[in-house]
Order: structure tokens, then sequence, then C-alpha cells
């Protein structure tokens, strides 16, 4: 198998589609304190109430996972597998613990996909599984398997924003990662190709809060000229932006804080955010 350099990392897009926002909420009522059993019997029945889909909208991902692989259903192994890949990439420390969830991650989209071959939302987080084991794996091979991927979504899904940011961000990545040239001559990212993509992800889904954040994040970190200004100007009305789930009020934050160095002109924050946002950072 074809390797990249072992002091680069290939990071894919981390994107995860979205499902609609849900609040839960849990309240007692007022008076003398109610029986231990009944109070246990209580919170089994809400918590059975509770599906996976709900959990990993909320931002209970370790919930999500038991409860979705407990439901054995196409919804149940989509919340698990979106919940896993964000606990990899972003939340997990320990670099074996992060495999091991990303590696549940995968079986969990490959079960949605074989229940609905089609569909767009479980390719789509097979196709981020794969690219983040192009990142964590170094492989030639594998990014580009995870961009012929991305490209069979994109032709089935031309209008989904989720789906082009996720092929905007194969190609922005690369490129962050290695320099346009030895991104170009190892894997054929294209600075262009990342800019065509992501922009019409954007005219597909209008200040979206996860693909504006993903990709200013690209366009300061890879800093051609003009990527600067032109992330100001995304972020211009980032406050704005209506989180789905959880992990978009979680990318949210991060754009609020990128848009607030550049307002500030503080470059070493900046600098010191652009590499903190990246996956998998700070695994040991």
């Amino acid at each position: 198998m074809e390797r990249l350099a072992p002091k680069a990392t290939q990071k894919l897009f981390n994107a995860l589609a979205v499902c609609t926002a849900l609040c839960l909420t849990y309240s007692s009522a007022a008076g003398a304190a109610p029986d231990a059993s009944a109070s246990t019997a209580a919170a089994d029945t809400v918590i059975s109430a509770v599906s996976a889909t709900q959990l990993q909208v909320a931002g209970r991902y370790q919930e999500a996972i038991s409860a979705g692989l407990a439901e054995d259903s196409f919804d149940g192994f989509i919340a698990a597998a979106k919940s896993g890949l964000f606990l990899a990439a972003y939340e997990e420390k320990n670099k074996k613990r992060a495999r091991e969830l990303l590696r549940d991650a995968t079986e969990a989209a490959k079960a949605a996909v074989a229940l609905r071959p089609d569909d767009v939302d479980a390719n789509l987080q097979l196709s981020i599984a794969e690219g983040y084991y192009a990142r964590i794996k170094t492989s030639i091979g594998r990014a580009k398997k995870a961009r012929a991927r991305a490209e069979q979504l994109v032709e089935a899904a031309p209008d989904n924003g989720y789906v082009l940011g996720l092929l905007g961000g194969w190609h922005g990545e690369a490129i962050a990662a290695y320099g346009k040239l030895i991104a170009d001559v190892t894997v054929g990212a294209d600075v262009a190709e990342f800019e065509k993509y992501f922009d019409a992800a954007i005219a597909a889904s209008p200040n979206n809060a996860l693909i504006t954040a993903y990709y200013t994040r690209l366009l300061l970190d890879i800093n051609d000229p003009g990527m600067r200004e032109k992330a100001q100007k995304l972020l211009a009305d980032i406050e704005q932006a209506q989180p789905h789930d959880a992990f978009e009020g979680f990318m949210k934050d991060r754009a609020l804080a990128l848009k607030q160095a550049l307002a500030l002109n503080e470059t070493k924050t900046l600098k010191r955010l652009i590499k903190s946002q990246r996956a998998f950072r700070d695994q040991k």
C-alpha cells in the first residue's frame, strides 16, 4: 500500500449530516421526596422513550451509540455512526480508543447502507469514515477511495450542501496538510476544486453553521491570497446561523472564535485556533 510522509496527516472532511433539533427536558413535581423505586421506574420510562436519533441530536453521543445499536434499525445505525465519528475526531484523546470508535462507527454506517444502499445520509457517513481512515493511516489508496465515494455522492445529490462540502473538504484538507504541489501530485487535490465545491455548498445551504465553519477554517488554514478576506465575508452573519443539532452548535462556536480573532487581528490566536480545530488533534 502506498503511504504518505510519516509525519503528515491526511485530514478529510468531518462534516456530519444533521437531523431536526430536539430539546430534551426533565422535571420533577414539587413536594415531598418521591419513593425511590417509583423514581427509578419513571427514569427508565423516560430513557426508553428517547430514541438514538434524539440522543445524537442533543449531543449525548455515548448514549446514542448504545441506543442506536440496540435499536438495530436504519435510524439507529445512522445515529450511532454520527456519534462515533464525532467522538473519534473531536473528543477522544486516546488514540487507541479513537480508532475503536471509528471502527464501530464505520460498521454502523455500513449497516445503514446495507439497509438502504441508495440513501445519501448513510453513504455520507460511510464516506466520512473512509476519509478519517485515510487520515489516520496516511494512505493514498484510502484517500483516493474516499474521494471516489464523495464524487459519486455529488452525482447522486448535486444540490445537497453537506455532500458538496464533503468533496470540497476532501480537496481542502489534503492541501492544508501537504501544500498545493504535494497534494496535487499524490492524491490530485486542487485549490480550484476545493473552492468550487464549497461555494456550491454555501449556495445550497446559506449560512449553515457546519458548512460555513468548516469552509472558513480551511480557507484560513490554506491561506492563499484573498482567502482571509473570503473567510471574513463568510463569517459576517454567522451569529444568525441556526444549528440543527449539537454538532452544528459545536461548529458554530468554533466559527465565532475564528471571527473574533480575525476582527481583532490576533494572528497568534488565529493560528492556534486553526490548529486546534483540526480533527484528531492531541491524541496519544
